[in-house]
């Protein structure tokens, strides 16, 4: 039996070769997928670097008010060191210091009634002294 084609010649589809394809759609479909790829990773890494000046940038807005903050308290800050000094002054003069309206006072609580203190005498190498007499001798 004899083949015959109708088709006129430019529409007859050649069959190619199992080996002759072929690949010139990778040409253009290869640089489009890389393309696209490279765009995606650009906007990836440039949303990535907003994201980093933000967080950037609300450091910089937080260590200003921080400063600002600091420069405040400055002024206490010296008003501390000057309220220091001078407790430490008044630390130092009130060490040594007698406390004498208590010492007389628990001398007049405890002291008998009929004793009459006439002088008190005290030193840091003697200790307190008194002397007085006594009004009525209660064994008599």
């Amino acid at each position: 039996m004899t083949k015959i084609n109708l088709l006129p010649p430019e529409k007859i589809k050649v069959k190619k070769a199992p080996g002759d394809r072929s690949y010139l759609w990778l040409v253009i479909v290869l640089p489009v997928i890389v393309l696209v790829a490279m765009g995606v990773w650009y906007f990836s890494l440039n949303s990535q670097m907003n994201e980093k000046n933000q967080a950037l940038d609300a450091a910089k807005k937080e260590l200003s008010d921080v400063q600002a903050k600091n420069q405040q308290l400055q002024q206490y800050k010296e008003r501390q060191e000057q309220i220091a000094s001078i407790e430490s002054v008044a630390v130092t003069t009130l060490k040594d210091r007698v406390y004498w309206a208590r010492i007389l006072n628990n001398i007049a609580i405890m002291c008998p009634t009929d004793i009459w203190l006439t002088s008190i005498t005290a030193n840091s190498e003697s200790g307190v002294v008194f002397s007085g007499y006594a009004m009525q001798c209660p064994n008599r």
